[in-house]
């Protein structure tokens, strides 16, 4: 069956403080799996079992080693966070910096092998019962991504895939939604080579889309980036 995933556009947009195995987590979570008829609730729990977790994301017949991921994940996802910026909706004054928890009750069973997470108040608005300001992506795709980076660029460059082309990021921003820190690539070239080319290659070769960059200059000096994107009959399925 292939499961969608609803989400947010600040949330598609904000720094998620998570590894690719959290990560992969709280996707399947809130992903049409699970998000299903009604709303979830703060007092909501949703259990992940070994093969949930391994039907999405396996590429063994070791389900050992998917119940061992996402307990590790979920033991470490009570301290993840997520950042991003919202606007006082009454004032229109400034930009709220917020930072909050992903989750607020994790809980594992070995003998059945499954996870428990609940979403925290603050995150729920971002991820259902949405009206506007959201993007669809379908699981299957971002599922057959290896690297957190990918997964991130995929996801910023499904936002604007009527287009075919995003807004200007700054190195900065960019870096942040791709969850890696200021310290990090520092070197233009390195976070190029090492970041957007390599997860832009593994996007097109394995995702409904193909993708590519186009660095923006004041001078010599690249200050920012903007992703291209058509579509990619060959992974269509």
């Amino acid at each position: 069956m292939s499961y969608f995933v609803k989400k947010h556009n600040n949330l598609n947009k904000a720094y998620i403080g998570l590894t690719l195995i959290q990560y992969r987590l709280i996707l399947l979570a809130s992903s049409s799996k699970f998000i299903k008829e009604g709303p979830i609730t703060p007092e909501t729990l949703i259990r992940i079992n070994a093969h949930d977790y391994h039907e999405i994301y396996g590429t063994s017949n070791d389900m050992t080693w998917s119940y061992r991921v996402i307990k590790d994940a979920a033991l470490s996802l009570f301290e993840a966070h997520l950042s991003f910026q919202t606007i006082d909706a009454e004032s229109k004054k400034g930009v709220w910096k917020e930072k909050v928890r992903w989750v607020s009750k994790c809980a594992y069973n070995d003998e059945i092998k499954a996870v428990e997470i609940r979403f925290t108040v603050d995150v729920l608005p971002y991820i259902q019962e949405l009206s506007e300001n959201y993007t669809y992506f379908a699981l299957k795709s971002m599922s057959r991504l290896g690297s957190l980076h990918s997964i991130r660029l995929y996801e910023l460059a499904v936002m604007w895939r009527k287009g075919g082309k995003t807004q200007l990021f700054s190195i900065p921003e960019l870096k942040s939604m791709l969850n890696i820190h200021e310290d990090e690539y520092e070197d233009t070239k390195s976070f190029t080579r090492a970041v957007l080319k390599k997860s832009c290659e593994e996007i097109s070769k394995k995702t409904d889309i193909n993708l590519s960059y186009e660095p923006e200059k004041e001078g010599r000096k690249i200050v920012g980036f903007r992703l291209i994107s058509t579509s990619n009959k060959k992974q269509i399925a």
